[in-house]
């Protein structure tokens, strides 16, 4: 599943970058929602394989205060405005009860929901920004 999701973000990303250009942030790195445990977790593989083709990763959870991968210590970053805004893609990985979806799409130019999270409201119409949203199944919306 991590490869495919590498895959489709090289589909999604602007046409005018290549991913190794980019910076991704992850949201969610645990296994199950809501519940403090990285062990089985995908978003370790899928960080390690972005990291492998050059991208700059960061993650949040408001669970995990920092994990290690490959002997690197990455920290949970902060989420606000300027960050989201300043990535390439979101990408949803864990979806906590408490995940600021709004702040999310209000800011990011892509997201990439592995959860259907953004359900029906993906409707770039309804965002303040132009935000393109990428499901797990389907296309973009």
């Amino acid at each position: 599943m991590t490869d495919y999701i590498v895959n489709r973000l090289k589909q999604h990303i602007p046409a005018h970058k290549k991913l190794p250009e980019c910076n991704i942030l992850i949201y969610g790195v645990t296994y199950k929602r809501d519940i403090p445990d990285t062990r089985e977790s995908t978003a370790l593989e899928l960080i390690r394989l972005l990291k492998k083709e050059g991208v700059d990763v960061s993650y949040h959870d408001p669970l995990i205060p920092s994990v290690q991968i490959d002997g690197d210590t990455l920290s949970s970053v902060e989420l606000t405005k300027e960050l989201i805004g300043g990535t390439d893609c979101v990408l949803i990985h864990t979806n906590h009860s408490n995940i600021p979806l709004e702040l999310i799409l209000e800011n990011a130019s892509l997201v990439f929901d592995a959860r259907n999270v953004t359900g029906d409201r993906a409707d770039p119409g309804d965002l303040a920004g132009a935000t393109k949203i990428v499901k797990l199944g389907g296309g973009a919306v």
